[in-house]
């Protein structure tokens, strides 16, 4: 039963913050792939209107001593657009990475705490013939905190959630001001564990919001949409229960 758990658990993370890890005696690795189905809004919207766009990626944890488990998630994907009055499409190309390391209060809550990466590339897919050249990378990093909840609705179903904020520092290849990035993330999914296979399967939804202050302008970005993945989990040795 406890390696059902600890494998539900980890396939929580792929909310994109890790969630509920239990005590567990024996050391155990997970490995899967995470999707994000997200629309992107901001404002001021200054013309850009994106369609939503998959981000995918591999997701890694281990868990150790008991009570505490490292997670790392890893998206990437791209968002075209072609802003009003303007002739060209740009594509952005937006990357999205959590690492935490997370304690399990007990069997429903645990808390973590780690380091958030974001970034996107912006470059011209089509300049009409004109020869345009552009590109620029906005990036930014920092720590975040947050609390999560399993709920087990069964043997083998549990529903997740999560929030957490974040406070990140950045800059662009544009400005040589630098930027802070505040913000916070909630997750909320239900996850189903395959015992013969040792996989869990999550599906839910995520929303992201933070605001980027710069020293004459704030932008606000949300991120919201549907997520699903797959994660494997298999043990180090020990006991298992």
């Amino acid at each position: 039963m406890k390696k059902r758990v600890t494998v539900a658990a980890f396939a929580c993370m792929i909310a994109f913050s890790p969630l509920y890890t239990p005590a567990a005696d024996a050391a155990g690795i997970s490995v899967g792939m995470a999707s994000w189905y997200a629309y992107w809004e901001i404002e001021p919207a200054n013309g850009l209107d994106f369609d939503p766009a998959l981000l995918y990626g591999p997701v890694l944890g281990v868990d150790f001593a008991e009570r505490w488990a490292l997670t790392s998630v890893f998206l990437t994907g791209y968002y075209d657009v072609v802003p009003e009055a303007s002739p060209f499409e740009f594509r952005y190309r937006r990357y999205d990475s959590d690492t935490a390391l997370n304690y399990s209060l007990n069997r429903y809550f645990k808390v973590f705490a780690g380091f958030k990466y974001m970034r996107y590339d912006i470059s011209i897919i089509d300049d009409g013939g004109m020869g345009m050249d552009f590109s620029m990378k906005h990036y930014s990093y920092g720590p975040g905190v947050g609390i999560g909840l399993s709920l087990p609705l069964s043997d083998s179903l549990f529903a997740i959630a999560n929030v957490s904020g974040m406070y990140l520092f950045g800059k662009d290849n544009r400005e040589t001001e630098d930027f802070v990035e505040p913000g916070v993330n909630t997750a909320l999914a239900l996850a189903w564990y395959i015992a013969p296979i040792s996989t869990t399967i999550t599906a839910g939804g995520r929303y992201q919001y933070f605001r980027s202050i710069e020293k004459d302008d704030d932008t606000d970005f949300k991120f919201y949409g549907l997520t699903l993945s797959a994660v494997y989990n298999f043990s180090l040795g020990g006991p298992d229960e």
